[in-house]
């Protein structure tokens, strides 16, 4: 995410995750720190607003490459 505030996501279609999991703009101290500003495949944002750099779609995602799998 390159902008945003307040924004929350469910990534329950994907993971199995009941909890929101909160999310917050990228910058050049936290680019390394796991999920936390991304968004993955199938993620439904729950509140909030922003703005995000999409970097893969389809099959290259991390939700294709799970179903290409199963």
């Amino acid at each position: 995410m390159v902008e945003g505030q307040d924004v929350t996501t469910s990534e329950a279609e994907l993971t199995g995750e009941p909890d929101n999991m909160v999310k917050v703009v990228v910058d050049h101290e936290n680019y390394n720190n796991g999920v936390t500003g991304t968004m993955m495949a199938k993620s439904l944002v729950v509140s909030g607003f922003g703005k995000a750099l999409v970097l893969a779609v389809g099959p290259n995602t991390v939700a294709g490459v799970i179903t290409e799998t199963t």
